[in-house]
């Protein structure tokens, strides 16, 4: 299976105008349905809108991947659509957007497909790939570069994979669906630590399962270890070692930062009094930020923030700089302060067991109303009156 069987003509859209992110899925979910694959429009919509509350979509570099695995889609597809002027999307790096590939999965049957999206989302981090996309004249130019960037970047993998006898730093990737940012992160890692002259290896957590699997042999040797997920993944196998936790965003946009970090040992306490490996379920980094709150005074002659809102500040190298300084201190406050340390695993054990016991509460209350399995969004609830002087809502913007 290539990546343009997921593709066709039909729902590929060249030189769109659009003004508002809304818009832009919008347009790109009624591509979409042009392959035939959607049972339920406004739900596999509200799927990709689901997804970009957990984090926006828009990965940098101009590129947005939105994507969804709902029981509304009946077999895997993609939809493209280039936008020459760009739209704000709330990117990541807060640079407008310009192209976009729109992802669908259906919640069950083969996963040969998570392959390819994965293989599409390694190709997107290549620059001159993207521009090639965006100068093409029509949907039949567009699908031809895919094919031959495809053949071209996987070549390689009919050769034997080069054995080695340890690795510098290992890394771990996974993102909700599994499908989209997991693959790109592992793609930034491999790229920065092939330029810096590290040996990287990293296990991807994606929708098909887990691949490159870390062994008990490859996390003994390793100097340093990256867990850049924005779900929970394994991290009792790390007990004694020194961990990086970030989102799966940070693997994207600072590869090369997070490997120096690695490899000098600029990392914050990890556990080694056992205490997590008795836990019977997994710690995401979520657990170890809960409650969590600092403040860093910061002048930057030209900051730049990401997206309308402004809420997080964008420029990389402040971003390194804080990182810096603040594992430094705080490795060394903690290792000199070990009942601080053992505190902290506490509050992270107490914080991840009540996410496990609330994910367990929500699986097991079964929604009985017409929007079963829809759910709804932040604060939202079924109306229970029929009663309009006491249900109507009103939204103002």
């Amino acid at each position: 299976m290539k990546i343009t069987d997921l593709l066709n003509e039909k729902s590929i859209l060249l030189g769109a105008a659009v003004s508002s992110k809304q818009e832009t899925i919008d347009q790109v979910v009624s591509l979409m349905e042009k392959n035939g694959n959607v049972q339920d429009l406004a739900a596999y919509k509200q799927a990709v809108l689901a997804r970009e509350e957990q984090s926006s979509t828009g990965v940098g570099e101009g590129i947005a991947i939105p994507h969804a695995k709902t029981a509304a889609i009946t077999a895997p597809g993609l939809a493209a659509m280039t936008v020459p002027a760009g739209v704000d999307y709330d990117s990541l790096d807060g640079a407008p957007v310009n192209l976009v590939f729109l992802i669908a999965a259906p919640e069950s049957g083969e996963n040969a497909h998570l392959e390819i999206l994965s293989r599409l989302s390694t190709m997107l981090m290549d620059e001159n790939f993207r521009q090639d996309l965006l100068s093409a004249k029509d949907g039949q130019e567009f699908l031809q570069i895919i094919d031959r960037a495809e053949a071209a970047t996987f070549a390689e993998e009919t050769q034997p994979a080069e054995e080695k006898n340890g690795y510098d730093v290992l890394a771990v990737t996974a993102c909700p669906t599994g499908i989209a940012h997991t693959f790109m992160a592992a793609e930034a890692l491999e790229k920065a630590a092939e330029k810096a002259g590290i040996s990287l290896k990293v296990e991807t957590n994606g929708s098909a399962g887990i691949k490159n699997a870390l062994t008990a042999e490859d996390i003994a040797a390793a100097k340093g270890i990256i867990v850049a997920a924005d779900k929970a993944v394994e991290i009792n196998r790390f007990n004694g070692k020194r961990v990086i936790f970030v989102k799966v965003s940070e693997g994207i946009h600072r590869p090369a930062e997070l490997l120096e970090q690695a490899m000098k040992g600029e990392v914050p306490y990890a556990d080694e009094s056992g205490m997590l490996a008795k836990l019977k379920f997994d710690i995401s980094g979520d657990d170890f930020r809960e409650g969590l709150t600092a403040v860093v005074s910061v002048k930057v002659a030209e900051p730049q923030f990401e997206g309308q809102t402004k809420t997080k500040l964008g420029n990389d190298e402040v971003s390194a700089a804080v990182d810096q300084a603040v594992s430094q201190a705080l490795g060394h406050y903690l290792e000199e302060n070990p009942k601080d340390a053992r505190a902290i695993v506490q509050k992270v054990i107490l914080a991840a067991t009540a996410r496990h016991a609330a994910r367990n509460a929500r699986e097991a209350v079964q929604r009985k109303t017409v929007l079963s399995g829809a759910g709804l969004p932040g604060k939202l609830a079924d109306c229970s009156s029929r009663d309009r002087s006491i249900a109507e809502i009103f939204f103002v913007e």
